[in-house]
């Protein structure tokens, strides 16, 4: 059986140069890159990355994936006017975030080291890996405003386009994900305090975000007594 070429990026990274990169993870992701380089069989299983995808792609600066995931997930829901299926989300955090995450990080890392190793002098190389590598909380945060913005733009895009009334499912089922996963009085006091920010400023740009912005308000009544 004939197997596939690597690309080249893959031959231009040391161990070291790995290390340097992924930092205490290094123990995790070096033998799935060496299992890439031996064309042996590298898809380990990642909870993390299934579960909490696509932030666990923000934690390791992934935003070459992040983006056009959100933004594709964003589009469709649009397209369909609100009523994406659940499992089609489902579906991809399984893929992508599940079966594939490792293999895909490796592989983005070693191509942004080749990128790194080509404009950067050697002696400054190990410092500037550590610093373009390793996990970031930040870029979590990041990540997690990008979201909201994200599905704040694509439901003031639906209102205005098929109506007011596809809003509020909308909202509804993007608060009861985050709710799923968070303690329910934090939810309540505070989360529908900043996912309501994009209508807030969407509002302020000349959306009629009126109703939306009244029914997140009961959205915290609505849980509590469901």
């Amino acid at each position: 059986m004939k197997k596939n070429k690597l690309p080249d990026y893959m031959g231009q990274v040391t161990a070291e140069d790995f290390e340097n990169f992924t930092g205490k993870y290094f123990a995790r992701f070096e033998p799935i890159r060496q299992k890439i380089l031996t064309h042996e069989k590298a898809a380990k299983f990642s909870w993390p990355g299934f579960l909490g995808l696509p932030f666990y792609q923000a934690y390791f600066k992934m935003w070459i994936f992040v983006v056009p995931y959100v933004l594709g997930i964003a589009a469709l829901d649009f397209f369909m006017h609100g009523k994406l299926p659940p499992g089609a989300i489902l579906g991809t955090s399984l893929v992508i975030g599940g079966t594939q995450f490792n293999t895909l990080y490796v592989h983005d890392a070693c191509r942004r080291i080749a990128k790194i190793k080509g404009r950067i002098d050697s002696s400054a190389l190990p410092e500037t890996l550590r610093h373009a590598g390793r996990v970031s909380w930040l870029h979590v945060l990041l990540a997690v405003v990008f979201i909201l913005a994200v599905g704040g733009t694509n439901v003031l895009l639906q209102q205005h386009f098929f109506g007011p009334a596809m809003a509020p499912t909308i909202y509804k089922r993007l608060l009861f994900s985050f709710f799923l996963v968070m303690k329910p009085r934090l939810f309540q006091q505070g989360f529908t305090s900043i996912i309501s920010l994009p209508l807030c400023a969407g509002s302020a740009a000349g959306f009629d975000a009126g109703p939306e912005i009244e029914a997140l308000a009961g959205f915290q009544e609505r849980f509590h007594a469901g």
